[in-house]
């Protein structure tokens, strides 16, 4: 069947859903809709609002409903953990889930965050093996990562995070992780950013004028990586400082189409095309250029 000739979604049609708060910024329906074309599946993929409050009955709702797969942002990670009847090994090192396979028995629990980095990583051609990495933030993001970074070689990993006890609490990122967590207002943050070959900003700082940064861009050395998770705003004032000093710097819709890609893996045994899913979000390329580049 050609993929122009599916039928619109129907009550034949396999549900899929991204939970969080906010959601409505998301291009996740845009790029697993667009895989469910490029593979000629009668499927649909949905943004939900869902705070963190009502997540729990939202999972119990999709399962109840016949949902196939779902994923989740922040802050749901750790809920959907606490869910999941069962977790593969990424999850259970980090801690955190945000990809979930539903089957009549209950939920499978996964996490594309690491591998879908490391990816991230080697297809901009950032070398991680022998790289010291700072994490801004000790959420469920910053704990996802983790684990996949200490296993790819990575020299150093510290997560830079306001309370570095309740970070602990992440698989991800406790005890024996092999990660040093240190306070964001102490003074190991800025030597561990001064010395990181990659910087990956996890926080929910910085995104418009006037907002705190997530740390000076001046601590960011001019030969290091920088990574925003987020991808809307695609650049922040964070973003635009540290690419005018000559930083690699990217927002996070490349990984995003790598977590794409592992997700559709995991819920059907292979990966679409990805040029499909490249052409759904305008992807042009890993870093951002410098803002009077984009000015000219």
């Amino acid at each position: 069947m050609n993929p122009e000739a599916l039928p619109g979604p129907n009550a034949t049609s396999a549900l899929y859903a991204v939970l969080g708060h906010p959601i409505a910024h998301s291009l996740s329906p845009a790029l697993h809709n667009a895989a469910f074309r490029a593979e000629r599946r009668d499927a649909v993929y949905i943004a939900c609002d869902v705070p963190a409050a009502h997540a729990a009955a939202a999972l119990e709702g999709l399962a109840a409903l016949g949902a196939v797969g779902a994923n989740l942002t922040s802050p749901l990670k750790g809920i959907a953990y606490a869910f999941a009847g069962e977790t593969t090994p990424e999850a259970h090192a980090a801690g955190a889930v945000n990809t979930l396979r539903f089957a009549k028995g209950g939920a499978v629990g996964h996490n594309t965050d690491g591998a879908g980095f490391v990816r991230f990583l080697a297809r901009a051609q950032v070398a991680l093996a022998g790289a010291r990495i700072a994490i801004l933030g000790g959420g469920g993001a910053a704990a996802g990562l983790a684990p996949a970074l200490v296993a790819g070689g990575a020299t150093a990993v510290t997560c830079v995070t306001r309370e570095p006890g309740a970070a602990a609490a992440y698989a991800g990122l406790g005890p024996g992780s092999g990660v040093l967590l240190v306070a964001r207002g102490g003074d190991g943050a800025e030597a561990a950013v001064r010395a990181a070959t990659i910087v990956i900003q996890s926080t929910p700082l910085g995104t418009g004028p006037g907002e705190p940064l997530p740390c000076p861009e001046a601590w960011v050395d001019a030969q290091a990586a920088a990574v925003d998770l987020r991808y809307h705003p695609a650049r922040t004032p964070w973003l635009d400082a540290l690419s005018a000093r000559g930083v690699r710097a990217a927002n996070g819709l490349g990984l995003l189409i790598e977590q794409a890609l592992l997700a559709q893996a995991f819920w059907h045994g292979e990966e679409p095309p990805r040029n499909a899913l490249e052409e759904a979000v305008g992807w042009t390329g890993p870093f951002l250029p410098p803002p009077a580049a984009r000015r000219a």
